[in-house]
């Protein structure tokens, strides 16, 4: 059983999600790369 809305929403969704993920690399791309660079290559560690 197919529900013709459900393709709708789903669409929606992932179109929200892509939003927020837009805004936090233009967060990111606003700081300063260096530090978030040190953050993460310390985490790997």
């Amino acid at each position: 059983m197919k529900i013709p809305s459900g393709n709708y929403f789903i669409k929606m969704f992932l179109l929200e999600i892509q939003g927020k993920f837009t805004k936090y690399i233009a967060v990111l791309s606003r700081t300063d790369r260096s530090v978030l660079g040190g953050v993460a290559f310390e985490q790997l560690e």
